[in-house]
């Protein structure tokens, strides 16, 4: 009623109804968040985390003997893996084998995906799961991969067929 007309010469009250009305507060979480990224420089710390997991991926890629077979490139705030076989061609068996390691080693990466909070704790826990997993997959590879295996291949998530 207070914003009605239906009271003649009475002092109404202004209602605004906004379609994006309800985006403000969505609009102050994003500017503290940007205030907390200068703050803390994010995006540095993401950069530099990246660019140390990289390092430390291509060191124990070489010293496993792994370099035909497990590749890790692309910007360091966004590396990105793959796993080949034998014969070069990607291999869903030998990426199942490494995420089923690295789980068993409490380490989920299904994909490469940054934080803020990854750190030397993490790096550390990551450089030990990756010294366990490793010689497993270069045994996997001299053998039969599929015996190494707990479960299913992993599948990609587009598909013409399940």
């Amino acid at each position: 009623q207070l914003g009605s007309i239906e009271f003649l010469d009475k002092e109404r009250t202004f209602l605004l109804s906004t379609t994006h009305g309800a985006e403000m507060s969505s609009l102050g979480a994003f500017i503290e968040t940007i205030k907390f990224m200068k703050k803390k420089s994010v995006i540095k710390h993401i950069w530099t985390y990246g660019y140390n997991l990289q390092k430390l991926f291509k060191t124990l890629i070489k010293t496993y003997g792994l370099e035909e077979n497990f590749i890790i490139e692309g910007p360091a705030c966004s590396p990105v893996y793959y796993l080949l076989n034998n014969e070069g061609k990607v291999s869903l068996e030998l990426r199942t084998l490494f995420s089923q390691e690295m789980i068993k080693n409490k380490i989920l990466m299904p994909f490469i995906a940054l934080c803020y909070h990854h750190g030397e704790k993490e790096l550390k826990l990551t450089e030990n799961a990756l010294k366990k997993v490793f010689p497993i997959l270069k045994n996997a590879l001299n053998h039969n991969i599929k015996d190494y295996l707990d479960g299913d291949v992993i599948k990609p998530v587009f598909r013409k067929y399940n």
